[in-house]
């Protein structure tokens, strides 16, 4: 055998030992990948599971008083976001949290300022009704609103 056939049987077998390296790297980013994918997907079927579990609870129970029953959707959708939130944290999905983060925090917001006006408002919580009621304000007309939602609701 000479030099020349030597050194193309060598660079073949190093070119094949390349690629067998990189196809096994490949291999572990792929199998990383698919477990990574996985585990999302057990973690939306428990969410879908627990999503449920909960709708069928709260068909069965019947509320004595409407705003108990307002109050405790507004904190089940709460507590949904807070664990979408740490789902994202643990999944490395920083922009997902923030979103939904900011989400939960914009429908405290919103109720707390509801519970003020109800508080604050002769006509209570009538007055939030006709508030939440009338659309057509919008926020720089807020007091307005809330004036006339008043009248109403006394």
């Amino acid at each position: 055998m000479d030099t020349s056939e030597e050194n193309s049987d060598n660079v073949s077998l190093r070119d094949i030992l390349n690629v067998v390296k990189n196809q096994g790297s490949t291999i572990i980013s792929l199998q990383s990948q698919v477990s990574q994918s996985l585990n999302e997907i057990r973690q939306e079927v428990r969410g879908s599971t627990s999503q449920v579990q909960k709708l069928k609870s709260d068909t069965e129970f019947k509320w004595r008083f409407e705003g108990h029953r307002k109050q405790y959707n507004i904190n089940s959708e709460v507590i949904e976001d807070l664990e979408q939130v740490s789902w994202a944290i643990d999944n490395a999905k920083l922009d997902y949290a923030k979103e939904t983060l900011s989400s939960a925090t914009e429908k405290l917001k919103k109720r707390n300022k509801l519970i003020k006006i109800a508080d604050t408002s002769e006509g209570g919580w009538e007055t939030v009704r006709q508030y939440e009621n009338n659309p057509v304000a919008s926020d720089s007309d807020d007091e307005s609103k809330i004036n006339r939602a008043e009248s109403r609701a006394v």
